[in-house]
């Protein structure tokens, strides 16, 4: 029997672009919709309205719908904006003997085991959260920390936790939860 440390390969976890495209095909295809009704509808109230009761009448009376139409093409467009995001990003985590490696839209963070104090497991909607927790004070410049992402989001990420969900990604979360233990000998396990 050996004292000496196992090492296992570095876990990957990729986007699963077909899996994303799926999530999120409903969304896009409402918003979009609703993008061209809602300004079909103002039009139509609007020339009901101004013809029973002036141009001013059906002009106010279409506004609401107008501004409704613009809120719903931003809304849109964050979405598409989302998607096309996850879609792009490849891989989103790696697991090694070191620590982590987040890829986040707002830039890549790398974690080392020392500063994950537990990782817990939710369900939501029929998929199952991650949610690495770290140790409360942890800053970009923490040993081992390595971050491009702005400070204030780094603090909200250290408040709130690292989390990873099952949809769009090319790994079982089981897989994850084991490579976690085995990297960290059973120190950070799901609870």
């Amino acid at each position: 029997m050996t004292d000496a440390r196992t090492s296992f390969p570095p876990l990957s976890v990729g986007t699963d672009a077909a899996a994303v495209k799926r999530s999120y095909r409903p969304l896009i295809g409402f918003c979009t919709a609703l993008t061209v009704i809602v300004p079909g509808v103002a039009v139509v109230i609007a020339a009901l309205v101004a013809s029973t009761g002036g141009f001013t009448g059906g002009m106010l009376a279409g506004l609401g719908f107008v501004a409704s139409g613009v809120i719903i093409t931003l809304l849109t467009l964050s979405v598409a904006s989302a998607y096309g995001s996850r879609v792009a990003m490849g891989t989103v985590l790696r697991l090694d003997d070191t620590g982590m490696e987040w890829r986040l839209p707002q830039g890549v963070l790398v974690v080392p085991w020392g500063a994950v104090t537990s990782v817990s497991e939710r369900r939501r909607g029929g998929h199952r959260i991650l949610t690495y927790r770290l140790v409360d004070g942890l800053t970009p410049s923490s040993p081992g920390v390595a971050s491009d992402v702005a400070p204030a989001i780094f603090q909200r990420l250290v408040k709130r936790g690292l989390q990873l969900g099952s949809v769009g990604i090319d790994v079982p979360v089981d897989t994850i939860l084991a490579a976690t233990a085995a990297f960290t000998q059973g120190r950070v396990a799901p609870r």
